[in-house]
């Protein structure tokens, strides 16, 4: 496949922990808190006709990765509202400008004509083009502002690397009408987690295409078969299968998330959202974040002793694009 895989990783079935044991994620994040914050977003959002938007998502990040411990230190979140406000500008310029364009061009040749039809199309497919450059910046971007006991994480992805693995595995997905979808998202997977680094530390995935087709394969039947229900089992087995598969150093990530888990976490989130008519909303994200965490466990020697800095500069264009593009990287904690 076409996953760039890292110098003589070593495989999932490597169990050796040495003196490191079991380290937990942990979510120390209050409903009430959240309420406030997202109350606040809001109002200075609408006051600032949308300005503030960008320093709103910001400071949810920082809410996150703050409330978010490992072996007890907690992660921190160190990007910028103005950033982000700045590369939302310079994009929303590009497509004013684009729009401008295609206006001049349909009053010159008419909005039905063949020409405008080839526009469009043209224009979709740079759209499209445009999706392996966005997951590559707003991983970047993502990483680059986060650290854990001081030390920030990197990725070293590039778009040009990426497009072609990406156009690629797209292609085979649509002419197989999907069949070849595991086969992608494994392949996608992997460039996005062998490319990531704690410091100078590299992550590594070992994830099988072949058996990522097989679990998929049931878990998409069996959701079928019983009307979406099994679903949440299907999203439990993909996490553990990924996470099993994710490495940095000598440390393995597991998830130990299980499908009745889930449903009755998103039973009960979906209750309290009902029958408070929305008001709920922060404590049903406290409750998922901690869940999340809470099956997220780290096997191994946690040691960060020969690990060295490295300052990347991640613009936050890519990240505005991803959004504009409703792209998810897929950024994460071995994610």
């Amino acid at each position: 496949m076409d996953i760039k895989q890292p110098d003589s990783p070593p495989g999932p079935s490597a169990t050796a922990r040495p003196g490191g044991g079991r380290h937990q994620l942990r979510f120390h994040g209050e409903g009430g808190t959240l309420f406030g914050l997202l109350f606040v977003n809001a109002f200075l959002t609408v006051v600032t006709l949308g300005i503030y938007y960008f320093w709103g998502v910001t400071r949810m990040r920082k809410f996150v990765m703050s409330n978010t411990e490992l072996d007890g230190d907690r992660f921190a979140f160190h990007g910028s509202g103005k950033e982000l406000f700045l590369a939302a500008a310079r994009l929303i310029g590009i497509v004013v400008v684009a729009g401008i364009c295609m206006g001049i061009l349909g009053q010159v040749f008419g909005q039905d004509s063949g020409v405008m039809v080839l526009v469009r199309v043209m224009f979709q497919i740079g759209l499209l083009c445009l999706i392996p450059f966005a997951m590559v910046g707003s991983r970047r971007y993502m990483l680059s502002r986060t650290s854990w006991k001081g030390i920030r994480f990197v990725f070293k992805g590039t778009g040009q690397e990426f497009f072609p693995i990406y156009m690629k595995g797209l292609l085979l997905t649509l002419v197989t009408v999907g069949i070849y979808g595991p086969f992608f998202l494994n392949t996608i997977f992997g460039y996005l987690i062998n490319n990531s680094y704690y410091g100078t530390r590299r992550f590594s995935y070992t994830g099988k295409a072949d058996e990522l087709f097989w679990l998929c394969l049931k878990g998409g039947l069996l959701t079928m078969v019983t009307m979406g229900i099994y679903g949440f089992w299907f999203q439990a087995d993909q996490r553990r299968f990924f996470l099993a598969n994710t490495r940095v150093g000598d440390v393995q990530f597991e998830s130990t998330m299980d499908g009745g888990g889930l449903f009755g976490l998103a039973f009960v989130n979906m209750f309290l959202t009902m029958v408070s008519f929305g008001i709920a909303v922060p404590w049903v994200i406290v409750r998922a974040l901690k869940f999340n965490y809470e099956h997220t466990v780290l096997n191994g020697n946690i040691d960060v002793s020969d690990i060295k800095q490295e300052i990347q500069r991640g613009g936050a264009m890519g990240q505005e694009l991803a959004g504009l593009l409703d792209v998810d990287a897929g950024v994460g904690f071995g994610m």
